[in-house]
């Protein structure tokens, strides 16, 4: 009994001696292991093939580079591959000292709106342009829709004797630019017409009957009125002067305007002086002031008269 128990006490004892060379060979290659490891060059994160002073996230890394990017460079910030140095990383092409709101944009640049430098132009300038454009505007239509008119001195209708001519009848009331184009008759073995002067007409009754004369301008406006050709002699009703009395200074002319009605009455137009040293007056009308004094100009067609007084003044 004994000797089993020193055979088992010898065996545990030559395990226990064989088991501590093992442990302690255990122990010495882990210390190896830790002490290589604090030799490694002082920085370096763990990989094969890093050089000294580079991040240990990508093996191509270049010193003082950071590791966010392979292909970074000193002192570029690693927001974009392509950064420049001293450049935003907001955009790819910025330029060093550039904002980054446009790729664009070039050194010192603020580029809030499109306008050019140098613009002076405001938006209050640019808004009365646009009124000023638009006044010209108004101003041109203004003037392109007028209505073109045209009136003559006839009323209804004249009424002439065969034969007999008359070149009362004028055209009046035209706006501005406007002229008188042409002057028909409806009815030629009747009435002729044609035009006399810039606003005057010269009718010629052919043969008893009527027809429509029209009197057209250049910008379209049309005015007509009905003659009315007789064999009897048209008769006279009255006349008319522009003035009853007038002062003239010597030398002074002043004519006087006769109108007769009807205006197609064939009664000649006569003027008398009664006093030639201080006025003379042609067969036409015209009053020619000669010396200091008075005189009294008659006026007479078929039966019917009209005076006018002269007074000269020095």
């Amino acid at each position: 009994m004994r000797l089993k128990k020193f055979f088992a006490f010898a065996l545990a004892a030559t395990l226990i001696v064989s088991a501590v060379p093992a442990f302690a060979a255990d122990k010495t290659d882990s210390l190896a292991k830790a002490t290589a490891s604090s030799n490694d060059v002082s920085g370096d994160s763990v990989s094969d093939n890093k050089e000294p002073g580079v991040s240990d996230n990508d093996d191509n890394n270049k010193p003082g580079v950071s590791d966010n990017d392979d292909n970074n460079k000193p002192g570029v910030s690693d927001n974009d591959d392509n950064n420049k140095p001293g450049v935003s990383d907001n955009d790819d092409n910025n330029k060093p000292g550039v904002s980054d709101n446009d790729d664009n944009n070039k050194p010192g640049d603020t580029k809030p709106t499109d306008t050019k430098t140098g613009d002076t132009k405001t938006d209050d300038t640019k808004k009365d342009e646009t009124k000023t454009d638009d006044t010209k505007k108004d101003e041109t239509t203004k003037e392109e829709t007028v209505t073109p008119v045209v009136k003559t001195n006839a009323g209804k209708g004249i009424t002439l004797q065969v034969k007999k001519s008359t070149s009362a009848i004028v055209a009046s009331g035209l706006v501005k630019g406007d002229a008188v184009k042409s002057w028909t008759s409806s009815n030629t073995k009747v009435a002729t017409v044609k035009k006399s002067g810039k606003l005057g007409s010269k009718i010629t009754a052919k043969k008893v009957g009527t027809a429509t004369i029209t009197v057209e301008t250049k910008l379209g406006a049309k005015a007509s009125f009905k003659v009315t050709v007789q064999k009897k002699k048209v008769v006279l009703k009255s006349i008319k002067v522009n003035a009853t009395k007038k002062t003239l200074k010597v030398k002074k002319k002043f004519t006087i305007v006769v109108t007769k009605n009807p205006l197609t009455a064939q009664d000649k137009v006569t003027f008398k002086s009664s006093n030639k040293k201080v006025a003379t007056v042609s067969s036409k009308g015209v009053v020619t002031a000669k010396k200091k004094g008075k005189a009294t100009i008659t006026v007479k067609a078929g039966k019917k008269t009209k005076k006018v007084k002269i007074t000269v003044t020095k």
